[in-house]
């Protein structure tokens, strides 16, 4: 195709406008059905408990996905913060991406930082301390046993089966802290 073709049909950027990371985040999710990757990949962003992080890398291999789709399912996820993709972070634990946004002074990173650091998350120069690492092992664990128990099953509003989920891992004040 020739560039003036391309122009009169809208394909063609300008050469200023450069690659937009954040235009995904300006504009509303649409709502349509998840897909069933997308519902088994928030089902398991939701074992990730508040104050712990993992990595997409770790979410790809159990799901037997790769992490490129996760975070791309990540960035479409239309439940956030309630299905808590914020708590997914680069293999090398800096933030990565959050609601399309990249790199640390995108404003949907800054707010993924600001809300890891509010579930007590240490981040120093915008990299997670490995503290806060939930093991595979655990978040495997975690997943399993959220397929079995079906609460997430056939649930015509997943958000609030997740939400429900999500308050089941936060310990009540009666129970005894780890």
């Amino acid at each position: 195709m020739h560039k003036a073709q391309g122009v009169l049909q809208g394909r063609v950027r300008k050469p200023s406008a450069g690659p937009s990371r954040t235009a995904a985040a300006a504009s509303p999710k649409q709502a349509r059905p998840l897909t069933d990757f997308e519902r088994r990949l928030y089902q398991a962003c939701c074992c990730i408990m508040p104050g712990r992080v993992t990595t997409y890398a770790v979410l790809a291999r159990i799901l037997g996905s790769c992490p490129r789709a996760v975070g791309q399912g990540m960035k479409r996820n239309p439940y956030a913060p309630t299905v808590p993709c914020h708590r997914v972070i680069a293999s090398d634990f800096s933030l990565g991406g959050y609601h399309g946004g990249w790199g640390t002074e995108s404003p949907e990173v800054v707010r993924k930082e600001r809300m890891l650091i509010s579930e007590g998350v240490e981040i120093a120069n915008h990299k997670v301390d490995h503290s806060a690492e939930m093991s595979e092992t655990m978040l495997q664990l975690m997943y399993s046993r959220s397929v079995s128990s079906g609460q997430f099953g056939n649930s015509e509003n997943f958000k609030d089966a997740a939400a429900s989920f999500q308050q089941s891992l936060v310990p009540s004040s009666d129970e005894p802290s780890l």
